[in-house]
């Protein structure tokens, strides 16, 4: 029996303890996907509970990042990966319980090298963030299918990479922020 799983799961998390517990069970409550995946959770350095918390789940891999930085502790998890599909989200987000079915389902093409999400907020969320979320989508959809290359950028709290482009192109840089989106530049070159 092949226990290969075919997606990977990434999420660094650091001093997330109001959040981590509802990114866990969102993600282990994933319906309609059918084939075996791993959850990656990688401390960047917390001090606060968030470390016992995800202790907690023991189907989860878990990994330690001394090196600061989200992209540093996705880098961890990446090199840990072990599916051809590597899928990241971030310890406050909460993803749909089709999320992984829909990953596959947008990775289906082999020449579809990155894969973005939406940024959508719950029902109950405030007016103002909704609105925000309905805004950054539509955003993201209009650059990713209207403008050259060169503007195109990425979220990784909502993204989808074949381990492939990481073993071709390297890893995140581990900057600061909009690291995701020059990983896209990278593909898109």
């Amino acid at each position: 029996m092949n226990d290969r799983p075919s997606i990977s799961v990434v999420v660094p998390f650091f001093n997330s303890e109001r959040h981590v517990a509802g990114c866990i069970e969102s993600l282990l409550a994933q319906e309609g996907f059918g084939t075996p995946f791993e959850v990656i959770f990688v401390n960047n350095g917390s001090t606060d509970g968030s470390a016992s918390i995800v202790g907690r789940f023991g189907e989860l891999i878990v990994l330690e990042e001394r090196t600061p930085g989200a992209y540093a502790a996705r880098n961890a998890g990446i090199r840990r990966a072990r599916a051809p599909l590597i899928a990241f989200t971030d310890a406050d987000c909460i993803v749909d319980r089709h999320w992984l079915r829909s990953i596959r389902d947008g990775m289906q093409h082999s020449e579809i090298a990155i894969l973005l999400g939406q940024c959508l907020y719950p029902p109950d969320a405030p007016f103002s963030l909704r609105l925000l979320g309905a805004y950054e989508s539509a955003k993201t959809a209009y650059v990713t299918r209207r403008c050259a290359a060169a503007h195109h950028f990425g979220h990784a709290n909502n993204m989808a990479v074949r381990a492939a482009v990481f073993e071709e192109l390297g890893l995140f840089k581990e900057w600061e922020r909009a690291a995701d989106t020059e990983l896209v530049h990278r593909v898109a070159s």
